[in-house]
């Protein structure tokens, strides 16, 4: 049995079981779920790539998660 791993990325659950890829582009996070992409905005790059760079030690660890980034 799989256990889902979800995150919430500015009051949007995520399951990180099905991100298929992500990247930042003008302050700009792009989640690619299956067939759909989430964006998530932030004031400048760093702060988008600050949570780039959390999401994929999440995707990393694989571990249960429930819990929010910001």
């Amino acid at each position: 049995m799989t256990v889902p791993l979800f995150i919430e990325f500015q009051s949007t659950l995520l399951n990180l079981a099905y991100v298929e890829s992500c990247f930042v582009e003008e302050a700009t996070l792009h989640v690619a779920i299956r067939d759909e992409v989430h964006e998530f905005e932030y004031e400048d790059n760093d702060q988008a790539e600050g949570a780039l760079l959390e999401l994929r030690a999440l995707l990393s660890s694989r571990s249960l998660l429930i819990g929010s980034v910001k």
